[in-house]
């Protein structure tokens, strides 16, 4: 599989499901859904109230639900989910394994995650490089551990990891892009 540029294009794949963003923040990656996901439910969790308070302010979508929730404890049934999104947020995630787990459990069948997050050598990332090589390394293991079939790719800024539920996509889809 050939990754876009903008892992956020991935958003566009035609999927059953609401579409989950763990980690919302400053809805920086919910307001990408939004822009590409149309007619479906887009619910965006974080731990912080505050941060989803400002969301729910500056993003108004009859689509949108914003819960505070976090990754290791999702609050919803289920195969629920096509999207499961996480834009600059597992190295914040304690137990990874957990998250990855609720991850699988909230999904759909069909359904796809898209994970991402600095690497130790990104240079736009607040943390330290021995913070963020332990939590890559901790977040590429847990979905090793997992037995998902996933593809990941590491670049100079960042990671991402792709992870589909039981042949979500068929090689034809892929080969043929976005």
């Amino acid at each position: 599989m050939i990754f876009p540029k903008d892992p956020t294009e991935l958003y566009k794949l035609k999927v059953p499901g609401a579409a989950l963003d763990i980690g919302t923040g400053e809805g920086y990656n919910l307001k990408r859904m939004l822009d590409f996901i149309e007619n479906k439910l887009i619910i965006g969790i974080d731990v912080n109230l505050e941060k989803l308070k400002k969301v729910n302010l500056s993003l108004k979508n009859p689509n949108l639900e914003l819960v505070q929730a976090n990754a290791e404890h999702l609050p919803f049934k289920d195969n629920v989910f096509g999207i499961v999104a996480s834009s600059y947020t597992f190295h914040h995630i304690d137990n990874k394994k957990k998250a990855v787990e609720e991850i699988w459990r909230a999904m759909k069948e069909l359904g796809f995650a898209v994970i991402f997050d600095w690497t130790p050598s990104s240079r736009s990332s607040p943390h330290s490089p021995d913070e963020l090589k332990v939590s890559m390394f901790e977040t590429l293991s847990a979905f090793k551990r997992a037995f998902f079939r996933f593809r990941y790719m590491v670049e100079e800024e960042r990671y991402v990891i792709f992870v589909e539920k039981e042949e979500a996509f068929n090689g034809e889809r892929w080969r043929g892009g976005i």
